[in-house]
């Protein structure tokens, strides 16, 4: 790929690959970190965890689905092939009420998958987990919560080894492998925005450029702009999920070990952030980061975590808690890709741990 860019004469490619592809164009990507552009990767994985495959195929089709799925990927033979791809293949996409002309439309060389699939053979032994942490350059990594080959718990490990600063994680509820196809609109409009932002190209979107860090500041909320911070929203689907800012606001006025900040981004408010110490002396707790619906997935709020967190460290703190709504809209992918671990265990008010080391 990189000889025929150099041969064309094209510079900071955007690169898209999907399922086979985006393997593909992670190998490329992690070989020559600092040649593409800009990254795409949907429904792929920097290493397949096939036992997590087994277990999706059998939770999304059946046990039976579940068994000829193992069969084939444990001991991949012509046969196996044709059965997989009559019985398994149609759970790869999650809207199977819509007709698919994928294979139909695709030259099919069997030899060569009988060679890569399976756990023994490339598909299993390959891993960009330690590559993907010296990418130079902006990714989109979008998943299907219901893709069954590639299942989600793989795409989140793969968002956590991407450096948090130049990656946009989309977790797609209701979608499974062929998510162009299960919501192609929402993948489509992701992607135009993802290569329109040209402010990203081959810079990034977060602290590691200065010029993005620049342009986002945290401030104190005062009488002069408590009326603009208080107007700012989330999207009406993120709204189960997150607090509105005047809660916020008045919720820090009666809690003395609170802070809250408003996230400022070229000297306009675009979201808040609040925080308090934690139960234990070693931690500090993320009560609240909200980002206005209108600016959103321009790395603010990635910013603006980074920095409290710097601020958490300068006090002394270790270990940073919060906790998520879990659900479609909500933010649990958000704080995956920025390095926030599950706790496996709720808060008081029911909600979903996270905690991350500082």
């Amino acid at each position: 790929m990189k000889g025929l860019c150099d041969a064309l004469g094209i510079v900071k490619p955007i690169v898209c690959g999907m399922s086979f592809g985006g393997f593909v164009a992670q190998a490329y990507a992690t070989r020559y970190p600092d040649h593409p552009g800009k990254l795409i990767l949907l429904g792929t994985a920097a290493r397949i965890d096939f036992e997590r495959v087994f277990a999706a195929f059998a939770r999304i089709g059946g046990p039976e689905i579940g068994a000829l799925a193992e069969s084939y990927w444990t001991n991949p033979t012509t046969e196996g092939r044709a059965t997989y791809i009559e019985r398994c293949v149609p759970f790869y996409r999650h809207r199977r009420d819509r007709p698919s002309r994928g294979f139909s439309r695709s030259i099919l060389r069997s030899e060569v998958a009988l060679h890569f699939n399976g756990p023994r053979n490339e598909h299993g032994r390959f891993d960009f987990h330690g590559g993907l942490a010296n990418l130079a350059c902006p990714v989109l990594l979008m998943a299907g919560a219901e893709d069954p080959i590639v299942p989600i718990e793989c795409a989140e490990a793969t968002a956590r080894s991407i450096p948090s600063h130049l990656l946009r994680f989309e977790r797609l509820p209701g979608c499974g492998h062929v998510i162009h196809q299960d919501d192609p609109e929402c993948v489509f409009d992701a992607i135009r925005a993802f290569i329109g932002d040209e402010r990203s190209l081959g810079k990034g979107t977060g602290a590691k450029d200065p010029q993005a860090k620049a342009r986002v500041e945290l401030r104190a909320i005062t009488a002069a702009n408590v009326r603009s911070v208080c107007d700012l929203r989330v999207a009406l689907a993120q709204r189960p999920y997150v607090a509105p800012a005047a809660l916020s606001v008045a919720q820090a006025q009666f809690d003395p070990t609170a802070t809250i900040q408003a996230i400022y981004a070229h000297d306009e408010p675009v979201g808040l952030v609040l925080w308090r110490a934690g139960d234990d002396p070693d931690s500090a707790y993320l009560w609240r980061l909200m980002v206005d619906s209108n600016r959103q997935k321009q790395g603010y709020g990635r910013l603006a975590i980074e920095m409290v967190c710097e601020e958490m460290r300068a006090l002394g703190f270790h270990t940073v808690v919060t906790s998520v709504v879990r659900g479609p809209e909500g933010p649990l992918g958000f704080y995956l890709a920025l390095g926030f671990e599950e706790a496996n265990e709720t808060s008081r008010n029911g909600e979903w741990l996270l905690r991350k080391r500082l």
